[in-house]
């Protein structure tokens, strides 16, 4: 799309004068594929690296995943199908990673996402493409304008960059689409931020935020900026995702001051145990509820607390208030109800009851039943299944479209977590859509 707007057109511009890559920034750049690959076939071994290929028992390689090239030398690390078939192996192996430069320009803040691919085919040496393909420009008080080049989506969950020039793709919620928020494998070391940043405490590093959506909350949110100078990252990141809000800042503040901490991966287990202390008129404020000895053990406990209660109230009634709130669920979310991923074995699935909540809170020994996590519309909640076999529940933002959590039994992920979270992650286009039908 043409700039059409005064700013537009002046970005356009700004964009232009921007100096080139450099022959060192692409050479940092290829620092992120470290990994050295291979493929087998039979009997028959592949290095990927210089496309050497040598006989051998590969029964001991698919069952360690590692060997060395008997060439080159290298150490390298098994990918594709353990038999030995499918796209890896017959067409090539891709390793697709995002690099970032944070800069100043023209007194804008403008951060560029590269894309750096490593092509690897069998009796062939890997090829490199590496291009540009993403500014975000933003003003002192953090309003962004996005330029990238044309992106195709495959098949609703593959994003393929192409060589067309950087434009203007979007309107006025561009920002917030989930295919254009990537957080980059690596950033230029060389980071320059514009003063209002580095007032609100950002030197440069995102502590694995994304870049743009970090800094514009540091400009216009006070409580993430107070968070990020406390060196609190994880909690100012879950307020950038909207795991968290207002009403948990006063506990917050409490179990900052006894100098409690947690890592980014149980602040969604706090948030909800936050919740529960509510729910059982628990003093929020108070240290010896707020910061528990042993977070998940508590967690648990008052769960389990929460679900007695609710079974202990007359069936008659619960399956009225059920009945009542399936109406409502099926209204708002019934236009997800269509989606299915699959892959192999395992199948992903949107919850289409409220009490499927209930089920596998029941199931997993989790809160996703007695939290009532069916009566927020920000959220849409699915269960993950390997075999035929219930194995996680997934819970996704409407807003940022980023997962929030994926667990399963005792609130904990499974075996099959990093293959669960990418396919939701990798079809979160076929979401995108559902909303905007």
């Amino acid at each position: 799309m043409k700039a059409r707007t005064k700013i537009q057109k002046k970005i356009t511009a700004l964009s232009k004068a921007l100096p080139k890559i450099t022959a060192e920034q692409k050479a940092d750049a290829m620092k992120m594929h470290k990994a050295y690959t291979m493929v087998t076939y039979k009997h028959i071994n592949y290095c990927l690296e210089c496309g050497h290929k040598w006989r051998a028992d590969n029964a001991p390689v698919r069952k360690t995943k590692r060997s060395v090239c008997p060439k080159c030398s290298e150490k390298l690390i098994l990918t594709g199908n353990s038999n030995g078939s499918g796209f890896y192996d017959t067409l090539g192996h891709r390793d697709t990673k995002f690099y970032g430069i944070i800069t100043v320009h023209e007194g804008w803040q403008v951060t560029r996402i590269c894309i750096s691919e490593r092509y690897m085919r069998k009796k062939e040496k890997p090829r490199r493409w590496f291009k540009e393909v993403m500014q975000v420009w933003m003003d002192d008080k953090g309003n962004t304008q996005i330029i990238s080049s044309q992106v195709a989506n495959l098949m609703g969950y593959e994003h393929r960059w192409g060589e067309s020039p950087l434009e203007f793709r979007g309107g006025v919620s561009f920002a917030h689409q989930w295919k254009w928020n990537h957080c980059p494998n690596r950033v230029w070391h060389k980071r320059k931020v514009i003063p209002i940043l580095r007032r609100n405490g950002f030197t440069g590093s995102c502590h694995g935020a994304i870049p743009h959506q970090m800094m514009q909350a540091l400009i216009q949110d006070n409580m993430v900026e107070t968070l990020w100078k406390m060196k609190r990252y994880g909690f100012a990141e879950a307020m950038v995702y909207d795991q968290l809000g207002d009403k948990y800042w006063g506990s917050m503040r409490i179990m900052f001051k006894n100098n409690y901490n947690l890592p980014f991966d149980q602040i969604s287990i706090w948030k909800d145990y936050v919740d529960l202390l509510e729910y059982f008129a628990k003093d929020t404020r108070s240290p010896k509820y707020i910061c528990p000895g042993n977070l998940k053990k508590e967690h648990d406990r008052l769960v389990k607390k929460k679900k007695r209660l609710i079974k202990a109230e007359k069936l008659e009634l619960q399956k009225a208030r059920i009945a009542l709130d399936e109406v409502g669920y099926e209204e708002y979310f019934k236009k997800y109800f269509d989606l299915t991923f699959k892959k192999g074995e395992l199948v992903i699935e949107p919850l289409r009851s409220v009490q499927e909540f209930y089920d596998y809170g029941d199931k997993f020994h989790h809160c996703l039943g007695a939290n009532s996590y069916h009566k927020d519309p920000k959220y849409l909640c699915f269960v993950a299944m390997v075999g035929g076999e219930a194995v996680e529940n997934v819970q996704i933002s409407l807003k940022t479209f980023k997962v929030l959590q994926s667990r399963g039994l005792q609130n904990k992920p499974s075996k099959h977590n990093a293959k669960i979270v990418k396919m939701v992650e990798d079809n979160m286009g076929k979401i995108m859509k559902a909303q905007s039908a």
